[in-house]
């Protein structure tokens, strides 16, 4: 997990009481008819995501934030950032150091 994921601004966050959606925005309108809600962790890793941090960094602040194992966190993490690459909210921007 040594990529760093930036944000590639094709969504934004709104919380809408407990809920924490993603929201396509852009000129796509087949991407406007999809909303992406994020339960707390995904949120948590989203959040972290704003300043282009790595996968190894935000795994270590899921540990420190929730109780769960190094390894636990690791592979939320990476499934977490792979679903947000997926569906176009994050893009990697190689290894880090």
């Amino acid at each position: 997990m040594t990529h760093t994921y930036t944000r590639t601004g094709t969504m934004v966050e709104r919380k809408i009481r407990d809920e924490h959606i993603l929201v396509p925005v852009g000129d796509n309108l087949y991407e406007l008819d999809s909303l992406f809600t994020l339960n707390e962790v995904a949120s948590f890793i989203w959040n972290r995501t704003e300043q282009g941090a790595s996968g190894a960094v935000i795994a270590a602040n899921v540990v420190e934030h929730y109780d769960v194992s190094p390894g636990e966190a690791e592979a939320d993490t990476q499934r977490i950032l792979a679903e947000l690459v997926e569906i176009g909210a994050l893009e990697t921007q190689g290894a880090s150091d």
